[in-house]
């Protein structure tokens, strides 16, 4: 397993006003795992096809929502992950929403071939905290490279709140297929040290994994 970090200097947009994105983890894709949290304290990894986790996570999902491999049209696996995902659009729900049991202050998760309909929103109780884009993302993540919906692109994201905010639910939604993300992962109390100053972010250059500069079909 490898940790890659390289940092550079991001302005926050408006669609993350209460934290900071960074981009960066350890590698797994040597086991077919993708990418995984370097900082998170639990991960959901989907690997058993379940969203069952020991995180005090709660995830509405149907029956579609955690799956394996490419199906063109509806969901594309993020690069070097071969193990189970979720994914989320009309073909399997537009939305996923996962409630915690305790407040958190740090979402991390691996996704790939983000695109301007992907959506992550952060609540405490019913208000809205904090949301931001695929291609939001990708800005931070790929700046210049325009990187909507390419597979050969994938990153390890991870979100903290800033300011004492702290969040009890995650949603995921997407108006058309897809947004694919796996390993999941939560903490209660970011470890000192983690979190960078507002408006500076790492970031992780992966996924140019030989997939082909593939772009994704819409169903």
């Amino acid at each position: 397993m490898k940790n890659v970090l390289i940092a550079a200097l991001f302005l926050a947009s408006a669609g993350a006003q209460a934290g900071v994105i960074t981009v960066g983890g350890v590698d797994e894709t040597s086991t077919g795992n993708g990418f995984t949290s370097s900082v998170g304290t639990c991960t959901v990894s989907f690997n058993d096809g379940t969203a069952i986790n020991t995180c005090g996570a709660a995830y509405a999902i149907a029956s579609g929502n955690i799956v394996q491999g490419t199906a063109s049209g509806q969901h594309a696996a993020p690069a070097g992950d071969t193990s189970h995902y979720l994914t989320v659009g009309p073909s399997a729900g537009n939305n996923v929403q996962v409630t915690l049991t305790e407040q958190a202050n740090y979402f991390g998760f691996y996704a790939g071939s983000l695109d301007t309909y992907n959506l992550v929103s952060f609540y405490l109780g019913s208000s809205l905290v904090d949301s931001f884009t695929g291609t939001e993302i990708n800005a931070v993540a790929f700046p210049g490279t325009g990187a909507t919906g390419n597979q050969n692109l994938a990153a390890y994201i991870n979100y903290y709140t800033t300011g004492g905010v702290k969040f009890d639910q995650v949603v995921l939604s997407s108006s058309q297929n897809a947004f694919e993300t796996d390993n999941h992962s939560f903490s209660m109390a970011t470890p000192p040290g983690q979190v960078p100053l507002p408006g500076t972010v790492a970031l992780l250059g992966a996924g140019m994994l030989g997939l082909g500069a593939l772009r994704r079909r819409l169903a």
